[in-house]
């Protein structure tokens, strides 16, 4: 939302913020989208990984919540979705990506869990001075199949922070879980 004067012209958003937006739209609807030129091409990368899987009903299985190209972050928070008609959450633990170089660190309370679907404020923080950069392991979240069907592995409310508490921009990537009823033999 821009006001103008009669004598002000509208402002040019810069090409590097249309690149930004078109690829965090695209990114944001396609998982396996990663552009490979212009400015997103450098972006840090929030994934759920493996991006698709099947698994039958009764296994048990890992979602690693990872960065990639990460400059400098400190501190995160994000909600996390799934289905909980085909999966049910088991565990979540820390992962190893805000502790390199040996730092600190503190998961905040416990996550959230009460509402099957929703991981509700995850949040996590560096608590000493400095911030990790590069790729690694944010969270690791262990799932039960317990229905057929889909499930998306989805990120909400997401903000992540430098040292300084400035929001970091992301591309986002969503993972596909597939839960298979296999026949009985």
């Amino acid at each position: 939302f821009f006001v103008f004067d009669k004598l002000q012209k509208p402002p040019v958003l810069p090409k590097i913020f249309l690149m930004f937006f078109i690829g965090l739209v695209i990114s944001s609807h396609s998982p396996r989208f990663m552009p490979s030129t212009g400015f997103a091409a450098f972006m840090p990368v929030l994934q759920a990984k493996p991006y698709e899987s099947s698994h039958a009903v009764g296994d048990r299985f890992t979602v690693n919540i990872e960065v990639d190209r990460m400059k400098s972050l400190y501190a995160y928070q994000a909600d996390i979705l799934y289905n909980p008609a085909v999966l049910r959450l088991d565990k979540v633990q820390q992962g190893t990506f805000l502790s390199k170089e040996f730092a600190d660190t503190v998961l905040y309370n416990t996550p959230d869990t009460s509402v099957p679907g929703i991981i509700k404020h995850v949040v996590e923080s560096r608590t000493g001075a400095g911030d990790a950069t590069g790729s690694g392991t944010l969270l690791k979240l262990t799932f039960t199949v317990i229905g057929a069907g889909e499930s998306k592995i989805l990120f909400d409310h997401i903000k992540l922070l430098d040292a300084d508490g400035a929001e970091i921009p992301i591309i986002l990537s969503q993972a596909a879980v597939h839960g298979l009823e296999l026949p009985k033999t």
